[in-house]
């Protein structure tokens, strides 16, 4: 129940592509599939900050809240256990657990998204005779 309480959400860092991608340096990566590789891979971002600002809306509006009026915080333990069988709190948890396996699961996409564009930069690098072990994009 401890997690529920906790709000950590995924800020990523795009200023480098924003930067690129404003300046039209894209145009410089030859390789199409990589360049397409690239926009996907950022456009998930774009996405995620929905998810995000969604689960966060929904932790503050409806978990918070929640947790405040039946929860002792310095105890740990629930005010009136009665309430863990009340229909706010079953559907707090169902609503929950829905937002957080779809995260996942999306998050699981763009994990995959990443090591595919991890690959695919490491192979241009090595055509273009960049790539060293000790540069190595995958971490192996």
């Amino acid at each position: 129940m401890a997690t529920m309480a906790q709000s950590e959400l995924f800020r990523p860092i795009t200023s480098t592509y924003e930067s690129i991608k404003s300046s039209g340096n894209l145009g410089v990566i030859s390789n199409y599939n990589l360049k397409e590789t690239i926009v996907k891979y950022y456009q998930y971002y774009e996405y995620s900050r929905v998810l995000e600002e969604v689960s966060e809306r929904f932790i503050n509006q409806y978990i918070f809240p929640f947790f405040y009026e039946n929860f002792d915080m310095m105890s740990g333990d629930f005010i009136n256990r009665e309430r863990l069988n009340d229909i706010k709190f079953r559907n707090l948890i169902v609503g929950y657990r829905g937002m957080t396996a779809q995260n996942l699961e999306f998050y699981k996409e763009v994990r995959a998204a990443c090591k595919d564009l991890q690959g695919q930069l490491a192979t241009e690098l090595k055509k273009t005779g960049l790539f060293t072990p000790q540069n190595s994009l995958t971490g192996k």
